[in-house]
């Protein structure tokens, strides 16, 4: 997967972009013999072979448009990412997908649930430019097998594929197949909004990850999923580190302007362990001025015993800015900390907040 990673990029660079448009004019014979002969590396026993006939045939662009099948071939055999430089390849070769979304969707009907899969992942590997797929991959999401039903999912939020909304949603009552849909409905931001009561009460389920990736959804819906910040304040004392990271994340994207969601990172920051801590800290720096009502907290936080939890105290208190002078003191006696990294911080708290404090006495009127 690193060599197609490196690939791709070297063909970035070259200046490759997907070409939306005319239709091309037809090969001089020269570009045939070429594509001819890319077409036989790619059914070569040498994965590298192959991937490097895949991104030359991109080179080529839409003059390639013969070797789709092939591609497609090649995009099907398996290997664990070894087919995506060609599914990516097939975005320029076949810029309208003309020819492309036929054989995809004859794919995803296919016996083999193998190939049904590979049909959807191809999708994914493409994007967007694979719009015209969406309602075979909706009708997908009813196949028999999860692996199936979740690859087409993850294609639905790839190609953004709205009114996929609606079946995802009812998807995420299908345990084998749920973490896919919750990816997917984060695709579509606040368009997912149908979503929040059941991403809400995933936010209480057994399995960590289901509770990580719904408190990330809920947060790339953003404002639209307002109701949920009870529920993810209580998730800031979930066992696990990384889910009380994605609440605590959730919880600003949802309310970024203080509301419901200071009080609750103020709470953490006295109550939680050291990386909730500095986490709530962080978070508290980037509401900056609207969380003022935290200044006492962070303040108190300057003299944690966690190195960290006092750094990001320090530099929430600094976004914070004039609202947090009060702070000051407690400031300057941090600049003699024993950690390098936290003094510093200290130090651009302390301009910071005298900057804005001389701004201020600077615009009052003489009296």
């Amino acid at each position: 997967m690193k060599r197609a990673t490196l690939l791709l990029a070297a063909a970035l660079a070259l200046g490759l972009s997907p070409v939306r448009a005319v239709e091309p004019p037809e090969p001089d014979a020269a570009t045939r013999k070429r594509v001819a002969e890319l077409i036989r590396q790619l059914d070569d026993k040498d994965k590298g072979v192959r991937q490097d006939a895949a991104c030359e045939l991109a080179k080529i662009g839409p003059a390639a448009k013969a070797a789709v099948p092939a591609l497609l071939r090649e995009a099907f055999r398996g290997e664990f990412g070894g087919g995506y430089p060609a599914g990516w390849a097939l975005s320029y070769v076949d810029p309208e997908m003309k020819v492309t979304v036929p054989l995809l969707e004859k794919a995803l009907k296919d016996e083999n649930f193998v190939r049904r899969a590979a049909a959807a992942e191809v999708v994914r590997w493409i994007g967007p430019p694979a719009r015209a797929a969406a309602p075979a991959l909706l009708e997908a999401l009813k196949d028999e097998d999860p692996w199936v039903r979740g690859t087409a999912a993850s294609a639905l939020g790839l190609i953004g594929a709205e009114e996929a909304v609606p079946a995802l949603v009812k998807m995420l009552e299908d345990e084998r197949s749920c973490e896919a849909a919750i990816e997917a409905l984060g695709k579509f931001g606040p368009a997912a909004r149908e979503a929040v009561p059941i991403l809400i009460s995933m936010l209480s389920g057994e399995n960590k990850w289901v509770r990580r990736e719904a408190a990330e959804t809920l947060a790339k819906i953003g404002p639209a999923a307002k109701v949920a910040i009870p529920a993810l304040g209580k998730l800031l004392k979930d066992s696990d580190q990384s889910v009380r990271r994605k609440a605590a994340d959730a919880l600003c994207m949802i309310e970024p302007d203080a509301g419901q969601t200071v009080p609750l990172l103020v709470k953490v920051l006295v109550t939680g362990d050291a990386p909730v801590r500095w986490f709530a800290a962080e978070r508290l720096g980037k509401i900056g001025s609207s969380a003022k009502e935290a200044v006492p907290t962070l303040t108190k936080a300057l003299g944690d015993e966690n190195k960290f939890v006092r750094r990001r105290a320090a530099e929430a208190l600094g976004r914070i800015g004039l609202a947090a002078k009060e702070a000051i003191p407690a400031l300057e006696k941090l600049l003699e900390d024993e950690n390098e990294v936290v003094r510093k911080a200290a130090a651009i708290a302390l301009r910071k907040i005298r900057t804005e404090e001389k701004k201020e006495q600077e615009e009052k009127p003489d009296e």
